[in-house]
């Protein structure tokens, strides 16, 4: 699943390019594109590339949805996705996606101050094909699932690393 804005800066791009490569091993998959804004060109444009992708049967898009339905459509996650490469802070979804007890696959860049294997599966920025595998990863190990899931729900204490200044009221579940 993935949960945001369908701008260019999120590199959904990357996220559907992963999830080509995590289809072939798990063909019943579905990606859940949870987005609170209708952009109609964005999602033209991914809704294109998943068509050229041959995984537009298997991508949902959702939009827009309010902010109090995010953790509704969070609990229907086996895993969740941040494909940013590059962020100058920390994803709020990064967040929510911990808050939520999720376990999360992530590009370095968009996972500072998490641990691999600890908090979030997290892969080398901009290898989407590694992203995939960390999908697929995530997916076949209930167990690694379950304890990435836990570790997050259990330790509140990852909010204050990540965020310390980020107000209660913005981590919203």
């Amino acid at each position: 699943m993935y949960t945001g804005v369908l701008n260019a800066f999120q590199r959904v791009d990357y996220l559907l390019r992963a999830f080509a490569v995590a289809l072939r091993a798990q063909p019943n998959a579905l990606l859940l594109m949870v987005s609170p804004l209708v952009s109609e060109a964005h999602e033209r444009e991914h809704k294109q590339l998943a068509q050229e992708l041959g995984i537009s049967n298997s991508v949902i898009w959702i939009a827009p949805h309010t902010l109090e339905d995010l953790p509704s459509y969070l609990a229907l996650a086996d895993v969740t996705v941040v494909p940013r490469p590059e962020c100058p802070g920390h994803p709020v979804k990064l967040l929510n996606y911990m808050l939520a007890g999720k376990p999360t696959v992530s590009f370095a860049g968009g996972a500072k101050g998490v641990r691999h294997l600890h908090d979030a599966f997290i892969v080398p920025n901009h290898d989407y094909e590694a992203l995939g595998r960390g999908i697929v990863a995530v997916l076949e190990d209930k167990k690694l699932a379950g304890e990435l899931g836990a570790q997050c729900s259990r330790h509140r204490s990852f909010r204050i690393r990540l965020a310390p200044d980020l107000p209660e009221d913005r981590a919203h579940l």
